[in-house]
């Protein structure tokens, strides 16, 4: 009999996966900043994706961003701590476009050195894409047919990974004025 571990899923604001497919999966979001004509708003809290592509078409200017910071994801990771999470899985954006995963990983360095009491682990992955792709990992059943290692063999089921709602958490509720 397998123990069943007690994981948080995180991802950022990049991904651009739905309310719904975070919900389902229990996957937590950590939000990058926008400035956009002068004005400051956090991706996902501030306004839905719908609304910020309103705000495009009505823009002066290109919107700026600003990666998450290292003290931003080590709050995350002390709110897990203290939450009794065994472990987090930090799916990030491409980290050559991007100094947010070198961010992650120094809180994740921070995090062990200041909680070396803690038995959490902390796992970094570079999802190596942008947008939605970055939520929609490349694996062998879900690649384009005729593309190589594309299509399923005849008679094999799809097999999909769905963990128990109730090894997710809920959730982060932002702070205001920080």
């Amino acid at each position: 009999m397998s123990k069943e571990r007690n994981i948080a899923l995180l991802t950022d604001t990049t991904c651009d996966l739905s309310d719904e497919v975070l919900r389902e999966n229990g996957i937590d979001l950590i939000c990058f900043k926008i400035a956009l004509d002068g004005e400051g708003y956090v991706e996902r809290q501030d306004f839905t994706p719908q609304q910020f592509c309103a705000m495009l078409r009505n823009a002066k200017d290109l919107p700026k961003t600003s990666q998450i910071t290292e003290y931003e994801f080590l709050d995350r990771f002390e709110a897990y701590a203290e939450a009794g999470k065994e472990g987090v899985i930090y799916v990030s954006i491409n980290a050559t476009g991007s100094g947010t995963n070198a961010a992650a990983h120094r809180a994740a360095e921070t995090f062990r050195r200041q909680h070396p009491e803690s038995g959490m682990t902390i796992r970094i992955v570079d999802s190596r894409m942008y947008s939605a792709a970055q939520g929609q990992p490349k694996t062998p059943n879900n690649r384009p047919e005729g593309k190589r290692g594309g299509g399923r063999a005849r008679g094999r089921e799809k097999k999909t990974l769905r963990l128990p709602s109730s090894h997710h958490p809920p959730p982060l509720q932002a702070q205001n004025g920080s």
